[in-house]
């Protein structure tokens, strides 16, 4: 069998292509710090680091929801303790007000300071998170909750607003004012600010009733009652923070590994093709000259 001398030559040549390409391939490799640079590189592994970054980017959202979450409860938790305490106040003007001491004039000091007291939690009631949302609309949260009138008109829903924060967990960031200052979900009953100036109102006749007065133990109970419903749901916000951080490190750590190149391993193989690509033109170089018309 005769081999031609055209045919050597392409056989060397094709082999210095080859190596030229694993060497321009081991170089982008370097530049890009990747070991995948096209899906054909590695089909296996390339379908495994869609699904660890479509998993990533959907645990990283709900870090985002858990976020948002975390700012409306803690603004809300702050919000009722300040509720709690304007409540602490009013009651404590309207015990002194039943005592019997006191003349008109004592009477109506009382009531408009207990008027002010109520204004300012009218404004807890309607605070806004740095969205413009409100915090005790229920699912309403661009509408403004409660508007004085006689009565003061609830303009929110019953609803409380959930978040999704993990695959199978939702948590309620919100909670309708109705359920806390009145009136009731059905609509029965005054609010906590017509039982406020219905007592400012019997201040300023000469009459202030006890009854009255103890109708303010039912927003006390209900924002007793929210406080500590928050505060658990605070707790869980962090608890599934912590728990996402954590999924999310082993998540990256799993697609580093089949993303990111191995630079010690990378620069051995680049040296090892170079050296393997001089060999190959050299030997190209000799089989180029390679002819029977050299020796005649």
């Amino acid at each position: 069998m005769k081999i031609s001398t055209a045919w050597g030559q392409q056989l060397g040549l094709n082999a210095l292509l080859s190596q030229q390409s694993k060497v321009n391939q081991s170089q982008i490799q370097l530049a890009q710090g990747k070991k995948i640079l096209k899906p054909s590189d590695n089909p296996v592994d390339i379908s495994q680091i869609m699904n660890y970054e479509q998993r990533i980017e959907k645990i990283q959202q709900y870090q985002d929801n858990l976020d948002m979450s975390k700012q409306r409860l803690s603004l809300e938790e702050t919000t009722l303790k300040s509720s709690l305490d304007v409540m602490n106040r009013i009651k404590e003007l309207g015990l002194q007000g039943l005592n019997g001491i006191n003349n008109q004039s004592d009477l109506d000091g009382i009531a408009d300071e207990i008027e002010q007291m109520g204004e300012q939690l009218l404004g807890l009631a309607n605070t806004q998170n740095a969205n413009g949302e409100y915090l005790f609309s229920g699912m309403e949260s661009k509408t403004v909750p409660f508007v004085a009138g006689s009565p003061y008109v609830y303009q929110g829903d019953s609803n409380q607003r959930t978040i999704q924060v993990s695959d199978t967990r939702q948590i309620a960031d919100g909670d309708p004012g109705n359920k806390i200052f009145g009136p009731s979900a059905s609509g029965a009953g005054d609010s906590v600010f017509d039982v406020i100036k219905q007592f400012a109102n019997e201040l300023r006749s000469g009459a202030p009733q006890p009854s009255t007065l103890g109708q303010l133990d039912t927003t006390f109970e209900n924002i007793i009652t929210t406080q500590s419903s928050v505060g658990a749901r605070l707790n869980a916000v962090e608890q599934t923070q912590s728990a996402h951080e954590d999924y999310l490190l082993d998540m990256q750590t799993a697609l580093s590994g089949l993303k990111d190149l191995d630079y010690a391993e990378a620069i051995s193989r680049f040296n090892q093709q170079n050296l393997a690509l001089q060999a190959a033109q050299q030997s190209f170089s000799k089989v180029q000259n390679l002819s029977l018309f050299n020796y005649l």
